[in-house]
């Protein structure tokens, strides 16, 4: 049964237990995404971007991220994301897998990856509704802010703690 019809879906099934019966589970069904740790060459500088976050309600440091449209390869959303979000070009991007950030209510995927981008920065190209503030840090920096719990966000802890140890 379908119980609400927006950005994202919720629909509630029955799933058969072992034990017999079912339960009933709401399930939030969103678009897949995609999440970047940039570097920038010749530098020892990584970017995080600095954005509100209405669920949480406050500014949360991330990787580049966003939401991989209809047809769209990740690989692609992903390069994409990082021109429209830090003005940045990807010289080279790997990827590290994918995650389910929330399996047990929510059917999206993100695909992670790591990027070395051009050191000569565009301007940004933020969709209307977005404000992006792009923060340049070594990776001490960023240890730092997970030490001292200022990187809430799991993607961008996962990212960090694989990539940069």
């Amino acid at each position: 049964m379908r119980v609400y019809d927006g950005y994202v879906k919720v629909d509630k099934v029955e799933i058969p237990l072992k034990k017999g019966g079912t339960a009933i589970r709401e399930i939030v069904k969103s678009r897949d995404a995609v999440a970047v740790l940039c570097k920038v060459y010749g530098t020892d500088k990584y970017l995080l971007v600095k954005q509100y976050r209405a669920p949480v309600g406050k500014y949360v440091f991330e990787v580049v991220a966003g939401c991989v449209e209809e047809g769209e390869d990740p690989k692609e959303c992903a390069e994409r994301e990082i021109k429209e979000e830090t003005g940045y070009e990807p010289l080279s991007i790997v990827s590290f897998g994918e995650i389910y950030p929330s399996p047990g209510y929510s059917s999206e995927k993100i695909t992670l990856y790591y990027s070395v981008l051009d050191p000569e920065r565009g301007p940004q190209n933020l969709d209307h509704d977005e404000e992006v503030e792009v923060v340049e840090l070594t990776a001490e920096e960023i240890f730092l802010m997970r030490d001292h719990g200022e990187l809430v966000d799991a993607k961008t802890q996962l990212l960090v703690s694989r990539i940069l140890g």
